[in-house]
């Protein structure tokens, strides 16, 4: 669709493994790898999928590709075809944050270096083409690590780690006609800093978490809504609430947000929710054995269960899982990943998942590429089916 650079997908499936496991009594899980990062392809996927209605995938690389910078790949299960666009310096490099897509089937995303200034891009992929279309943040921030969150209208809303008022990093708008915004610059010791990608509710307020900082230092959870005005929903204290927000936060139907702690008092992570009163529930605490540290957003099915990644630990191997959490508050792994076995590992990015129930997601490291000086593998990008 967008004149990627193909391969076909069934030579390197040649290349994957294919687990079935029980993840729980009479029911069966197949995990299977769509792609094998080689380095020249792309490398360390760090970022989340989107998908299409078609049900293909879509994701970038943060490094590796033709000119080492990364790339942006459609993998399309259909033609059994893999292809990417490769970034160049003006255009962006090292893209961490997961692209978002359209009604009309462009993509944007973020980098977080590159570009004119060297401080990252915005950018964008419009349907049909192979150019990367860079909008540099400079001179008021730098930095955007995270991805993007677009409204109805074709805004987009993103954070950035570097510059605005304080130094810290801020909130930014790119309306749909290319004009950058300032919204919010960040505070340390009252706001915190390094912000996850965004989520927005149906009024247009927007919700996100910095990591660090914040009153008490451990993290909080925020939003920004259409007039400008910013709240702090919660500070974390880094006791039994968490601390560390550092993933994406989930919002459901009736407003409720949903994310991860990568760590709280005697946990090693926790599965959280806030309602609309800014009450927190924790729904899962981690011994350090089940999972240790969850990261990246999570997926909520139609019959409340949500599903996520943790980023190490695993009854088996230590190298992460990808989990289920049903509304009674037990957890099923679905997978435990093999830091030597092939399938990937270290699982930063989260999930999403497509309407017949199937589960998609990239590891940073793993698989059959020999990157790294110790070949600790480039990444996979992998499938979970029912």
């Amino acid at each position: 669709m967008y004149g990627l650079t193909k391969i076909v997908l069934s030579q390197l499936l040649s290349l994957a493994t294919v687990v079935v496991f029980a993840a729980a009594p009479g029911v069966a899980q197949t995990y299977k790898i769509l792609h094998n990062f080689q380095g020249k392809d792309g490398a360390y996927p760090y970022a989340g999928l989107t998908l299409d209605p078609a049900g293909n995938i879509y994701g970038v690389a943060s490094y590796g590709g033709k000119y080492g910078y990364g790339n942006i790949f459609e993998i399309n299960l259909s033609l059994n075809t893999f292809s990417t666009i490769d970034f160049q310096v003006l255009e962006g490099t090292d893209p961490l944050g997961t692209l978002v897509r359209d009604n009309s089937g462009n993509l944007y995303g973020t980098a977080i270096r590159g570009g004119r200034g060297g401080l990252g891009t915005e950018f964008e992929l419009k349907s049909g083409t192979t150019q990367i279309l860079p909008h540099s943040l400079a001179p008021s921030l730098g930095y955007p690590e995270a991805g993007l969150v677009m409204d109805a209208a074709g805004n987009a809303f993103g954070t950035a780690d570097f510059g605005g008022i304080y130094g810290w990093g801020g909130i930014f708008e790119i309306s749909a006609d290319g004009t950058f915004s300032l919204l919010y610059s960040f505070n340390v010791p009252t706001d915190g800093y390094h912000a996850s990608a965004l989520v927005q509710d149906a009024s247009g307020t927007l919700y996100g978490t910095n990591v660090y900082g914040g009153p008490n230092g451990a993290g909080t959870l925020f939003s920004l809504d259409t007039s400008g005005n910013f709240r702090i929903i919660h500070a974390f204290t880094g006791g039994s609430d968490g601390y560390g927000p550092d993933s994406q936060l989930m919002i459901d139907s009736q407003g409720n947000l949903y994310g991860t702690t990568s760590g709280s008092l005697g946990s090693c992570g926790l599965i959280f929710k806030f309602d609309s009163a800014g009450v927190e529930t924790v729904l899962y605490a981690f011994n350090c054995v089940v999972g240790n540290g969850p990261n990246g957003p999570l997926v909520l099915d139609g019959q409340g269960n949500l599903y996520g990644t943790v980023l190490g630990g695993g009854v088996a191997y230590g190298s992460g899982i990808v989990f289920k959490l049903d509304r009674e508050g037990k957890l099923t792994v679905l997978h435990s990943f093999f830091r030597n076995g092939g399938d990937g590992y270290s699982p930063y990015a989260g999930l999403v998942r497509d309407r017949f129930g199937n589960l998609y997601g990239t590891t940073y490291y793993g698989g059959t590429g020999r990157c790294g000086t110790e070949y600790t593998g480039c990444g996979v990008v992998f499938e979970i089916t029912p």
